[in-house]
This record gives C-alpha cells, structure tokens and sequence, in this order.
C-alpha cells in the first residue's frame, strides 16, 4: 500500500493503517441506534407514530444494524494477521457476554419492577424475565457471525468465495425460515438460525449473516487497494447502484425481495450493503474536509469502543424503564432521553477505556520493573 495514496482517514504508522472512516461510519450509526432504541422503549405509541418517529424508524431500525454488520465483516477481511483460534476465542466470549448483557438489563430489572409492584405481569404481557434472558440479540448474532466468517476466511481464503456465500445466505434463507422441532430446547437453538422478532431473535443468522460475509470481500478490496481515495471515491456509485438495484428487485416482488424489516431480503439486503457504503464515502468526505474535528473525533471514539459502548446504552435503557416505565414519555420527553442516554453512555465507555488503560498499565509496571 503507498503512503502516498493514503486520505486523512487514516492513522499512520501500522503495516495495515487503520481507517478511521471504518471508526465514524460505526460512530454515525451509534446516534440512529441510540434513537431508535429509546423510542421504541421510552416512547409513546403517538410519538412513535408521529412524523419525527417514523422518520426515526426508517432511517435508525433496520438501515444502522446492517451498517454494524457490514462494517464488523469489512474489519475481518482487512485484518492484516488473522488467528482462527483467536477469532474463534472472540466469538465464544460475544456470544456469552450477550446473554450476560440480557440478565443485566432485562431479567434483573424486570424481576425487581414485579417484585416492587412497579408493573404487573398482566401490562408485561408474554414477556417474562426468562424471555428477556432468552432473547437473541446482536452479540449472539456477532458471536455465530464471527465464528462463521474466521472459518470460512480460514478455508475459504478468496473474496469471491465470501461473495458466493453472501449471495446464497441472501437469496436462500427465507428457504429455511421459521424451521422447528417439537422440543422447547431445540427450538431456542434453531431460533438462533432461522427465528423471528416475534419469537424474541431481533438478529436471526439467515439473513443477517450475509452483511458481514460480503463486508470482509470489502475489507480484502480495502486491505489491497493502492489508492484508497480513489476506492472511497467510488464508493458513493457503488453504494447508488447497489441501492438502485436493490430497489428495483423490491418493486418487482416485495414479499421476496424485501420479506421482513429485522429478517430481510435478497433486495433490502442490497439496497443496504449499497446505504453502507455511502456512509462510508460520507465518513471519508468528513474526515478529510471538516477542519474542526471534535464532534468527529467523538464519534470515531464510539466506534471504536462499539462494544462497550452498545452494553453501556443498553444497561442504561433497561434500568431506566424502572424510572420512567414503559413507552410513558412524550414528544419532548422522548428526544430528551434520548440525548440523556446518548450522554451517559458516553461516560460510561469513557470511564471504562479510562480503567482499562490504568488497568493495562499496572499489569506492565511488574514485569518493566523485574528487567
């Protein structure tokens, strides 16, 4: 790779420089997440119905979860060192820390609201704190994900490969969708794979899997371009011809093509492989022409502390519904907590790199002093 052909997005020195617009796009992504997560828990029906909401809703559901996915694959196809047992390490540990995310922000608190008469069984409905342990959310997904992707790159090593297998898990899951058995147990597994958000699986493998699998073809084309400005340039063509095409496909069979909002299809799937990728031309214009960087900069923070960043919002979100119930808040209230919760998440992964730096550093000072 030529220095010389190296845009503002990226930090020098390393063998594969990291590219900062990766960081924003994800940074980006956190102010829909954050908006859709608070609406969806903290607001009313009609301020999710009103104008602002929706608007939130199409643009901050589906359309950010997929710029996640896409980008986690784009970061494994453009590792310049890939362990399998170290991927593989990884994605034991997410999908672990998934369900310890469900117990912390879900289970727990909705235990103590029903031990404290703050909500009763019959307003929760068919939630329980054992569904909201069971629940199948984007660390589970990113731990299957990540599993698959560093075996398929281990024995598969060629992007076309990668694309091959993105086309048929987009074009063929609705094939396998909504597969059970007649066992409880057997059925909470095969969710993890071909569920539903009804079912609790807000990320189901099929179809999902597809973003990551065609984000590391990506990765690769990142990892082995000698001019990256010239391949963040096209990507704004790329990411309109994607979405052109991906539009085309849901006009001509909706049911097909675009299927359901949290389990796509073969033509919403491209349409937001191709919204991903101008989000990455976006992130590249930012860092290389807006000269003051701070708002920026704090957004490259937040992606690149995504994960303690995703259990901070969520552990706040959960445990504040005891305060302020469930879909309670209006209009103002809503966007209010919306910006509390952005804010004290920040803190929150703030802190938490801070102690892991202080950590880092005591753990070294032993062995520096023993020399």
């Amino acid at each position: 790779m030529s220095n010389s052909s190296l845009s503002g997005a990226v930090v020098l020195p390393q063998e594969n420089p990291r590219i900062l617009a990766f960081d924003l796009t994800r940074g980006i992504a956190v102010l829909f997440m954050i908006a859709i997560h608070v609406l969806y828990h903290y607001g009313r029906t009609d301020v999710a119905d009103s104008a602002i909401g929706v608007a939130i809703q199409v643009s901050a559901g589906t359309p950010a979860a997929s710029v996640f996915m896409l980008i986690m694959g784009i970061f494994i196809g453009y590792s310049s060192k890939p362990s399998l047992k170290q991927d593989l390490f990884r994605a034991a540990g997410l999908f672990a820390i998934g369900y310890l995310l469900n117990f912390a922000r879900g289970t727990v608190p909705m235990w103590l609201s029903l031990q404290f008469g703050l909500v009763t069984q019959e307003q929760l409905g068919e939630y329980t704190p054992l569904s909201e342990f069971l629940m199948v959310d984007i660390f589970q997904f990113a731990g299957l994900a990540l599993a698959i992707c560093a075996l398929v790159r281990h024995f598969l090593p060629h992007p076309i490969y990668w694309l091959a297998a993105a086309a048929i898990v987009a074009f063929g899951s609705s094939l396998v969708w909504d597969i059970g058995s007649n066992s409880v147990v057997i059925d909470e597994i095969l969710q993890l794979f071909f569920g539903n958000k009804r079912e609790g699986v807000m990320f189901p493998l099929f179809s999902w899997l597809a973003y990551p699998l065609a984000g590391m073809a990506v990765g690769y084309w990142f990892k082995n371009t000698k001019n990256i400005d010239a391949l963040f340039s096209r990507s704004i063509w790329i990411g309109l011809a994607l979405m052109s095409i991906g539009g085309l496909l849901i006009m001509l069979n909706t049911q097909y093509f675009f299927a359901e909002n949290m389990r796509g299809g073969p033509g919403l799937i491209i349409l937001l492989i191709g919204y991903t990728f101008l989000w990455l031309w976006i992130s590249n214009f930012l860092l290389n022409k807006v000269k003051n960087r701070k708002l920026i900069d704090v957004m490259v923070f937040w992606g690149k502390n995504i994960t303690p960043f995703y259990i901070a919002q969520w552990l706040i979100i959960g445990w504040g519904l005891m305060l302020v119930g469930s879909q309670q808040l209006g209009m103002a209230s809503t966007l209010t907590a919306m910006f509390i919760v952005l804010l004290l998440s920040h803190v929150g992964t703030r802190a938490w790199v801070n102690f892991r730096s202080h950590k880092g550093k005591a753990m070294e000072q032993p062995a520096a002093s023993a020399v």
